[in-house]
């Protein structure tokens, strides 16, 4: 079981990798991308280029994310 402290410490890690991730996609042009791929770190780290190289996909995966910081998130993160 984690004491407060390190709980505290996994959620202030959580949030702020989050965050850089939402940071990055601020600037990011979608308007090629006929798919969108959202979610949590497994979308964040899979490869859409390697498995999909045919199509075009916009990846918007934010590692630690939630439901919530999504859905609070989603304009940002989906450009």
């Amino acid at each position: 079981m984690l004491t407060l402290q390190e709980r505290q410490a996994l959620i202030d890690m959580i949030k702020k990798t989050s965050s850089a991730a939402i940071e990055k996609y601020k600037n990011i042009n979608n308007e090629d991308e006929e798919i969108l791929f959202l979610g949590d770190s497994m979308v964040e780290y899979f490869n859409t280029n390697f498995y999909y190289p045919e199509l075009k996909i916009s990846n918007r995966g934010v590692a630690g994310a939630t439901t919530k910081l999504i859905m609070d998130n989603l304009d940002t993160i989906t450009g």
